[in-house]
């Protein structure tokens, strides 16, 4: 049926559906006028009262009050019911662009059709929904995510937080990385270097710097200041830390880290008996040739002794400092014994073969003498030949 301009009209239960004005879509376009020809039903029949539906999505739009479609199309098919209303699923719609209000009769009154997806009808009339459209959208989160969580396939992930950070939280219960190996993470996320001066007083503190300072003239050696000796160009004197490079022979004194001879107590002779020292002897070799007796006379007024010796060693130190020259030696017999001018015991000896033969029966040979080779020989006492003094400070 139609309603006509201006006309009441009770039906039903005693509804009474009047109108103010000759158009009551001019006087507020949001009531739309339901045509009893549109509810599906063959012309001529109706199913119920008519009433005026108020409807507050306009043709076009895409939201519904009686269910939450995607888009402003009408439900074709009809086949879902209200969600305000709570009717049965009503009859086919027209499928005309925006939300087409089709009517389907219900045991107390007319479902009203929006078709929304997620929009179920109310098999039971009553006006609750069973499964309408839920509050969450499918790729949104419900709750909202916090802050610093990301909404990813409706979950909530943590986002870590590791801008301008190498170690330390990430807000997220994981690290934004580790330090390497005697390094520790500040608070500020980044790594610092943690100086190792265990058991250190000196050297790199692995950091770069320096665990302290040696003073001169130590070195650091193993983390520990320690004094390394120099004795470059040196035989004696100080090492630098404390010792010595050497110690000088007797007679001798360090000048300079070189040993020169040093004998205060030391006569001297003149330049004819230069001074060569041996151990701790000094000699003098003379080139001024003496008898034996005359010899021993000269070395004694100058607090020498002509040569004494007692060793392989001091014999060959002789034989070399005389350039194989035959030299008197301060031994001489008598009483058929052999003695040593200063009382020395009589000892080492080097005679040649066959020596001493005390000459013939025409000659006494009673003071020695050295041969060319190191070898004695005994001969007469009165013959003049070069000698050797003999200095022994510390007897």
């Amino acid at each position: 049926m139609v309603l006509s301009t201006g006309m009441v009209l009770s039906v039903g239960m005693g509804l009474t559906i009047g109108s103010c004005s000759s158009d009551p879509t001019e006087a507020n376009p949001f009531i739309n006028l339901i045509d009893a020809k549109d509810d599906g039903l063959p012309e001529g029949e109706t199913t119920g009262p008519v009433e005026w539906v108020p409807d507050l999505y306009p043709e076009g739009s895409d939201g519904h009050s009686d269910g939450q479609g995607e888009e402003s199309v009408g439900d074709l098919e009809g086949t879902e019911g209200g969600e305000e209303n709570g009717g049965a699923d009503g009859p086919e719609g027209d499928g005309a662009g925006g939300d087409v209000d089709a009517f389907a009769p219900d045991a107390d009154g007319w479902g009203q059709d929006g078709g929304g997806e997620d929009g179920g009808g109310d098999p039971d009339g009553t006006g609750e929904t069973d499964g309408g459209d839920a509050d969450v959208t499918p790729g949104k989160c419900n709750p909202p995510c916090g802050l610093g969580e990301l909404c990813i396939g409706g979950d909530c992930i943590c986002t870590p937080k590791c801008l301008g950070k190498e170690c330390g939280d990430d807000g997220c219960g994981g690290l934004c990385g580790i330090c390497p190996m005697g390094s520790e993470c500040l608070i500020s996320g980044t790594c610092s270097c943690v100086p190792n001066c265990e058991a250190k007083v000196c050297g790199d503190d692995g950091c770069g710097s320096s665990c302290g300072y040696c003073l001169l003239p130590d070195v650091c050696l193993d983390g520990g200041c320690v004094c390394i000796p120099d004795c470059t160009g040196k035989t004696c004197g100080d090492d630098g830390c404390g010792g010595s490079c050497g110690p000088c022979p007797p007679l001798h004194q360090c000048d300079q880290g070189t040993c020169s001879l040093y004998c205060p107590t030391c006569p001297n002779l003149g330049g004819n008996c230069p001074q060569t020292v041996h151990g701790d002897h000094m000699y003098y070799f003379c080139t001024s040739p003496r008898r034996w007796d005359k010899a021993v006379n000269k070395c004694e007024e100058s607090g020498t002794h002509l040569v004494t010796i007692s060793s392989p060693d001091e014999n060959s130190f002789v034989s070399s400092l005389t350039g194989g020259a035959q030299v008197w030696l301060g031994y001489y017999e008598s009483w058929f014994n052999w003695h040593w001018v200063n009382d020395e015991p009589k000892g080492y000896e080097a005679w040649a073969d066959g020596q001493p033969d005390d000459g013939d029966i025409w000659t006494i040979e009673d003071c020695a003498h050295m041969w060319p080779g190191g070898v004695w020989n005994d001969n007469e006492c009165h013959v003049e030949l070069f000698y050797v003094c003999e200095y022994e400070p510390f007897k």
